[in-house]
């Protein structure tokens, strides 16, 4: 009997507890959700531009509104601090979508505000991230003919195949052979009608952006990687017109050889290729000898975009493509002597590309 009044007690104690909990608690209507932040950089410190959700003063009977705010401060945190005093609403990081670093901020270095992503509990490390070709706020406060665009609309135009997210972003800053890459944004047309879209990749050298891939290099920097699928690409064939493909599935493999005459990190790449669209020469028709043409033609291409590509990144002294990782995996006595110096290491060797495409032409020749 005294065992179950014990027990009742602590029932009882820890009910009164939960209650106390849930009445000091912020209600959503007190809370501005956060769904996208851009980061830029000023003389005193930074310039914050954040698109929250805003409950307590809702767009339509069942429809928040989106609240964009520019904020400043010495750091970050003291930016996004000021969110709720300038509000009087509780910022919530749970459900942020994007961070938009800008050009300037992006090469000034992560590292001065990642870690708030990282430490904050909060933060997810799903979050999209990516560098605006101009600044973030002209991201984050983009409007169209239908109003501000929203953060979820943002975050989408970024493949998830990509890996440009927190998680990724801030590991490959903590390994010692890697490079940070994320997706390259800009703000495309004219006064009449603009929209924002993915231009390509921004590739890091440490914490420091150094450069971007656009149009067919971010192609080759994606079929390097082994990433997703490329999408449409056209080429020329002599004797046969022009070509448009749809280039799927890609996988890569890089080998190094690091002996004391060759060093040489050799690609292989593997791309499933379809022929959509043909407009050949007159008199032209496609069968098995055509169909070989134009494959080796996309082969010879696709070779030079990635050399060129690995040549560009590597020349700036960034290495997304983990070529030290492989090295240090597969010629660790090597790696060891030449470790304190990898990058540089690098740059001395030359970069044999192998491309091999499968490809298949749909529909019947008429």
């Amino acid at each position: 009997m005294k065992t179950r009044i014990v027990f009742l007690v602590f029932l009882m104690c820890l009910s009164a507890f939960l209650m106390t909990g849930c009445s000091g608690s912020v209600q959503i209507h007190e809370r501005m959700m956060v769904q996208g932040i851009g980061i830029d950089t000023t003389d005193s410190g930074y310039k914050v531009t954040i698109q929250a959700l805003d409950f307590k003063n809702p767009a339509g009977e069942n429809e928040p509104s989106v609240k964009v705010m520019e904020l400043s401060g010495q750091t970050l945190f003291e930016a996004l601090d000021n969110a709720s005093k300038r509000s009087g609403l509780v910022p919530m990081y749970s459900q942020n979508l994007i961070v938009v670093m800008g050009h300037d901020a992006a090469v000034g270095g992560a590292n001065h505000f990642l870690d708030f992503f990282i430490r904050h509990y909060e933060a997810r490390p799903n979050v999209k991230i990516c560098v605006s070709e101009t600044t973030a706020s002209e991201i984050m406060a983009f409007e169209s003919d239908k109003g501000v665009m929203q953060a979820k609309d943002i975050s989408e135009l970024i493949p998830n195949e990509i890996n440009s997210d927190i998680l990724h972003f801030a590991a490959a800053l903590q390994e010692s052979t890697s490079d940070p890459v994320c997706a390259y944004l800009g703000v495309d047309g004219d006064d009449k009608k603009k929209s924002i879209n993915i231009k390509g990749l921004a590739f890091f050298a440490g914490d420091k952006f150094a450069g971007s891939v656009l149009d067919d290099e971010y192609l080759a920097a994606l079929a390097v990687m082994g990433t997703g699928d490329l999408g449409a690409y056209s080429i020329y064939a002599d004797g046969i017109g022009s070509i448009s493909l749809e280039l799927g599935k890609v996988k890569s493999h890089i080998k190094p050889n690091a002996g004391e005459t060759d060093k040489t990190f050799e690609i292989d790449i593997d791309i499933k290729a379809s022929v959509l669209e043909v407009t050949p020469h007159k008199g032209v028709r496609i069968g098995s000898e055509e169909q070989t043409k134009i494959q080796k033609q996309l082969d010879s291409e696709i070779q030079r975009i990635c050399k060129q590509t690995v040549e560009k990144i590597i020349k700036s002294n960034s290495d997304i493509f983990r070529f030290g990782k492989v090295l240090m995996n597969k010629k660790p006595q090597y790696f060891k002597k030449v470790s304190d110096s990898w990058k540089e290491t690098m740059q001395t060797f030359s970069y044999k590309i192998n491309v091999n495409s499968e490809l298949t032409i749909t529909g019947t020749e008429i």
